[in-house]
């Protein structure tokens, strides 16, 4: 018998399961009982002197560090692959702190991961505090020494004693008993002291613990599960006046087990994280802690979705606080070290704005890509090694942790201080940047131009609103804010498209020369020495070292720039041919001066839809639960009512997902939560199971609208056309320079009886 492929054809390889939005949900808490950790590098527990009942050790209570440890993980099917360790650290970096007396308000951070792959987890931590039991008990430090050695000498004594016993033969059993009772003695004397709890230091004051509720996710919108961590801290809140009908363990399993991840391109995925929390008519961010009298029961919606590869990358975090903040020069310098990839610490105490301004970074960057160490969150013990790596890195401290810089510090660091503002006087903190101590080679005069113009026009917008790091969407300044945004990610994004223009040239050079050698890496090389020496000579210095970069050789080997930022650079570059071909009298066109005229071109081309370049950009900022409650447009009657200032448009469609339901009946007096948020997730609680659905995402790329003819003959005609508006700008310099010679000689003529022809 003789098997052909044409009757019997290979089974085609299976498409790999649909992925959740949610990868782990984790619980840390306290590790009881309570032991001290220690800062810095260590972050172990402290062995130390034990706590006392003294008014020193009450406030050494209050200021203590506690070791946290990982209390729940779900889906038990999905553990987190990093492990219980990696948990405790990142959702609690620098250990955790009771309250005495009055509960802190809940506070929002998120962390980054990056697995061997180069892909990236995100962590978003909502801490509350909870009641703790006054009688936990405060961890004793270990024996010291000297009663180890008591101890060893009493069993020495007892083997001696009872040797000379047997030898003896004629002991008394008087003596014997004495013996024995003496050795006891000594043995409990050797035995730790009781423990102390917490009530002993707080004199029945009530003492509050956190609790660390985590969501990990592969996509990263801090808005959307902001607002799921609130309602769930709210409703747990609101649940010892009316119990829930439905437990706040079924709804975050269901949050975990069926909302899935939205593909890029692909259609918004809307999800109920609860039916008891209601659209609330105010910013919808902001769950309200009760239900107000009167107000439409309809439940509050959330949507996220992923932006196409024809969209240019955008986050939550608003970029007109940095812009106002910092001065055009220094994000100039900022975006120098990293596209060098040298190396950058953000300092600050505010974990959300210290993450926020490390995204903003790594998005202005684009169409590059980030592969080096990434690391925004540091916790205290080993990982404050990391710092004194020799490799490019981009790490995260507090004010508290900025002692562990190595010293002297290395010579391609670079700091950068965001510095808190006053909550009690409103006074600004103080933002810097300082080093790094070796030169950096400057930015090619023509892009650092246009860059440094469009910045400086941004930056006079963003001094002028009022504007949060991350805000909602139906706000008119986060509106106003938006718009700022978007001007930014364009002027980067003209910036790399007028550095990476004669890249398409390069790779001609660089295939011509690997189709003779054979040779992947000499290829590469080629390429690079090709771009360097299409480089203007007073640019080469810079683009010599950014050649040599990961981030540089990662965007060469993929063949291909990525939809978007092609689109943009084509309109750029055909639009400043057109602006010094017609004009010439102003060659120096800015960046912000083409916006309106390319974005207007590509829309025309486009038929009337909206272009990566201009209009509405999807983004993740649409991941808010404003925008996220406007998705009755999709819906149907069962659709939730449109919140004031929500997003109304998914140019991809929309995925409901069913509303989240106990698999068993809810018992007759409900669900409350006195200990706040669930710290576990019981087999009994789980929701109705529901399959992940299989979403559909972008088709692949169209071939591009510009060929590479055009855009090699477009390089061309710049290098020309920029070589003689130069010599022209050089021309009139030295022109109005003999005229101002010649002008104040002819007004000293008649002074010295001279005559000038």
């Amino acid at each position: 018998l003789f098997l052909t492929p044409a009757r019997f054809p290979m089974a085609a390889e299976p498409e790999p399961p649909p992925l959740p939005l949610v990868s782990n949900i984790l619980v840390v808490g306290l590790a009881t009982p309570l032991a001290e950790v220690a800062a810095g590098p260590e972050a172990a527990p402290r062995s130390q002197r034990s706590f006392a009942t003294t008014a020193a050790d009450r406030e050494r209570l209050r200021r203590a560090r506690f070791a946290p440890e990982l209390s729940a993980s779900y889906p038990p099917d999905r553990p987190f692959a990093p492990g219980a360790g990696v948990a405790c650290c990142f959702c609690a970096p620098s250990g955790l702190r009771i309250s005495i007396g009055t509960a802190l308000s809940p506070s929002f951070a998120s962390f980054v991961l990056t697995d061997e792959a180069y892909e990236r987890s995100y962590g978003h931590v909502l801490t509350c505090h909870v009641p703790l039991a006054l009688d936990t008990p405060l961890a004793q430090p270990e024996a010291p020494d000297d009663a180890g050695a008591c101890g060893d000498a009493s069993a020495a004594g007892e083997a001696g004693a009872g040797a000379a016993a047997s030898e003896q033969g004629a002991a008394s059993s008087e003596a014997l008993s004495a013996m024995t009772a003496a050795a006891a003695a000594i043995s409990s004397a050797a035995e730790p002291p009781p423990l102390l709890t917490v009530g002993d230091l707080s004199r029945g004051a009530a003492v509050w613990a956190p609790v660390a509720l985590c969501i990990v996710s592969r996509r990263h919108a801090p808005l959307c599960f902001k607002a799921v961590l609130l309602a769930v801290h709210t409703l747990a809140r609101a649940s010892l006046k009316q119990p829930l009908s439905l437990s706040l363990e079924t709804a975050l399993s269901h949050l975990a087990l069926a909302v899935p991840l939205p593909p890029p391109g692909g259609p918004a995925v809307r999800f109920v994280l609860h039916p008891e929390l209601t659209a609330p008519p105010r910013a919808a961010a902001e769950p309200a802690a009760e239900p107000e009298s009167g107000a439409d029961d309809s439940p509050l919606t959330l949507h996220v979705r992923a932006p196409s590869s024809s969209e240019l990358p955008s986050s939550d975090y608003s970029a007109a606080s940095l812009l106002d903040r910092l001065r055009p020069p220094q994000l100039l310098h900022i975006l120098q070290v990293l596209a060098l990839e040298w190396q950058l610490v953000i300092v600050s105490d505010d974990d959300e704005r210290r993450v926020g301004a490390a995204e903003l970074f790594l998005q202005w960057l684009y169409p590059l890509a980030w592969t080096q160490a990434y690391v925004p969150t540091v916790p205290d013990g080993p990982w404050l090694d990391l710092l004194k790596a020799p490799f490019p890195y981009i790490i995260g401290l507090t004010s508290r942790q900025l002692g562990q810089l190595p010293t002297p510090l290395p010579e391609r660091l670079c700091v950068l201080r965001l510095g808190g503002d006053s909550a009690l006087t409103g006074a600004r903190g103080v933002w810097s940047v300082s080093g790094p101590a070796s030169p950096l080679p400057p930015l090619p005069p023509r892009e650092n131009g246009a860059l440094l113009s469009s910045l400086s026009r941004l930056c006079r917008t963003a001094g002028s609103l009022k504007h949060a790091l991350a805000s909602d969407a139906g706000s008119p300044a986060s509106a106003a804010a938006r718009g700022v945004d978007e001007g930014a990610r364009l002027a980067f994004v003209h910036f790399f498209a007028s550095l990476l223009r004669d890249l398409p040239r390069a790779r001609e050079a660089g295939a011509a020369a690997a189709a003779s050698a054979g040779d992947e890496a000499e290829a590469l090389d080629c390429q690079r020495t090709a771009f360097v020496d299409m480089a203007e000579p007073r640019a080469r210095p810079f683009v010599s070292e950014f050649a040599q970069t990961q981030m540089f050789a990662q965007h060469v080997l993929a063949g291909r720039a990525p939809p978007a930022f092609q689109e943009c650079s084509d309109a750029f570059l055909a639009e400043r041919v057109a602006s010094l071909s017609t004009s010439r009298r102003t060659p120096a066109t800015t960046a912000e001066d083409l916006s309106l005229s390319m974005a207007a071109r590509l829309e025309a081309r486009m038929g009337g839809k909206k272009s990566a370049l201009g209009g509405a950009m999807g983004s993740a900022a649409a991941a808010t639960a404003a925008a996220a409650a406007a998705a009755g447009e999709a819906g149907g009657k069962d659709a939730a009512p449109a919140a004031p200032g929500a997003c109304a448009a998914f140019p991809k469609g929309l995925h409901s997902v069913p509303p989240p339901q106990s698999a068993a009946a809810p018992p007759p007096t409900g669900f409350s939560y006195p200990d706040g948020p669930p710290r576990s997730f019981p087999e009994s609680l789980a929701p109705v199971s529901s399959p992940l659905p299989r979403l559909k995402g972008e088709p692949p790329p169209p071939p591009p609208a510009v060929s590479a003819e055009t855009r090699r003959a477009w390089a061309e005609a710049l290098r020309s056309l920029e070589a003689h508006a130069e010599q022209r700008q050089t021309g009139q310099k030295i022109g109005a320079s003999v005229s101002a010679v010649v002008g104040g000689a002819l007004l000293a003529a008649p002074a010295v009886g001279c005559q000038v022809q």
